[in-house]
This record gives structure tokens, sequence and C-alpha cells, in this order.
């Protein structure tokens, strides 16, 4: 059965009708929040990376599938292509100042691992490495890509799952202007938090 118009009341006032707006602004209105990964990659001769993502889904049930989009031009867009694995771990809202980190600086300039101090575990499926301070850990192998502008995304088949009982269970998110999250740490570009208790 259709709706009727017939006795409709818009929802809005007239000085709340649609305006022209700056892309990324309007875009930033629906992509927060959003949670927070991160994906560790290899290059071919087995060097470790980490990266930070937001664009981020569950793109299938069976078999299971992540989907992570990545920058065309990023060291670990680079990794996982060449290889065709990643492990896609889900850090803790306490992880906020190593995940800003990892989301700020280039694998091609520096050990990522190193200046975190994140603890690489061998993965069980996969070369990529486990972060045994994530919450939980998928181990991926690529069943597709696909080029859209400047970004590919990777749809990876979960191969093996791995949780941890560590005492922080907060999920890390990207968090905008809107109230209900506690803001744990920020820069210029980013700001990290966690759902308020």
């Amino acid at each position: 059965m259709k709706p009727s118009r017939e006795n409709y009341v818009p929802h809005i006032h007239e000085d709340e009708i649609m305006k022209p707006q700056e892309l990324t602004r309007a875009t930033h209105a629906w992509g927060a929040p959003e949670r927070i990964a991160l994906v560790s990659s290899v290059d071919e001769a087995g060097k470790p990376n980490l990266i930070a993502v937001g664009w981020a889904m569950c793109a299938g049930m069976e078999p299971p599938v992540i989907a992570i989009g990545l920058g065309s031009k990023s060291h670990s867009c680079a990794n996982v292509t060449a290889t065709g694995q990643f492990v896609f771990a889900v850090p803790g809202a306490d992880l906020a100042a190593d995940v800003l980190y990892c989301g700020s600086h280039s694998g091609r300039e520096v050990d990522k691992f190193a200046a975190t101090g994140f603890t690489a575990t061998p993965a069980s499926q996969v070369r990529p490495p486990l972060l045994a301070e994530c919450l939980s850990n998928l181990e991926c192998r690529v069943i597709a890509t696909q080029d859209v502008g400047d970004h590919r995304t990777f749809f990876g088949e979960v191969v093996a799952a791995w949780t941890s009982e560590r005492q922080e269970q907060r999920a890390l998110l990207l968090v905008g202007d809107g109230g209900g999250y506690e803001t744990l740490l920020r820069n210029d570009i980013f700001r990290l938090g966690a759902v308020r208790a």
C-alpha cells in the first residue's frame, strides 16, 4: 500500500531548505562516525607495514568477505596488490595515538611497527602479521579488486579469525561533531573517539 501524501506536513522549516555545499563537508555528514581499522600488509621481501583505514565494510557472508579502500598511491596499496593478502585488525580505543600515527605517516618513510610498538604476531594463513594489541584480527586473501578514482577497493576473503580477551573492548571510531562520543585524540585532519560510556 502506498503512503498517502494528502495530509503531508514537511518536517523542515523554510530556513532549513537544502543549499549547495562543499562536497567534503556534505559527505562528512554521512561518513562520521565510522569504524577505524588497521590493515597489516607486507611487501614482496616480507617487510610489514600498517595503515589506518576508515573505508571498510563487510562485503559478503558466504564466504565471509571484508572490503577495504586504499589510496592507489599508498605503500599499503602496492603491498596488497603485490601479495594479494592483508590482515584486517580492529583496534581498541586505547590505541588511538598509535592508530593516528599509522594513518598520518607513510610506510615508505618509517617503520610503523617500530614507531608504535605494535607486536607483530605470525598469522596462520597469510604472510602479513596479526597485531597482538588489537581486539580482533581477520586474515584475508584478495579475491577481487575495483579501481575507482584515486582509490582501489580490495575484497578479501576471511580465511582465519582471531579475537583478544583484552580489558579494553571499546572500538575506535572516526567521529564528527555529533554528540554521544568521547574524543580521545585529534589532529588537523582526524578526530578519533569512542562511544561515551
